[in-house]
């Protein structure tokens, strides 16, 4: 009896601990999903005003200097692509270990091509 005592101490610790790991999973994608609303938000909000803001310059500047602003607005657009094909390139799991493969096919190190993708796109941006 001292055995199934021991074991059913044993179980009921086990059964707590589990529930208090569930509870705590549980708050963790509560928490996470509560923060990317917040994200999603903020960069809609960011958006939304970069939107605004443009359409208040183009109503404020000279008619000659619209293509100025508009070359400017396509810059920011053509940076935005950029930035979201690299961000793809080297935080994506899939596309990481698609350069991580290619360059452990071509040249024998995994990590070669995404720090050199890396260096340059540094060395492009950085101003």
């Amino acid at each position: 009896n001292d055995v199934d005592d021991s074991l059913s101490q044993v179980l009921s610790g086990v059964e707590a601990a589990s529930e208090e790991v569930e509870a705590q999973v549980e708050t963790l994608f509560t928490t996470t999903a509560n923060w990317n609303f917040v994200l999603v938000a903020i960069a809609l909000a960011l958006g939304g005003i970069f939107e605004k803001a443009k359409e208040a310059l183009e109503e404020r500047v000279p008619a000659r200097m619209l293509p100025v602003i508009e070359r400017l607005v396509n810059e920011f657009a053509t940076l935005g692509f950029v930035g979201l094909v690299i961000e793809a390139f080297t935080s994506s799991t899939s596309s990481s270990s698609w350069l991580r493969s290619v360059s452990m096919s071509f040249l024998g190190e995994p990590d070669f091509l995404l720090e050199q993708f890396e260096a340059v796109h540094g060395g492009l941006f950085q101003v």
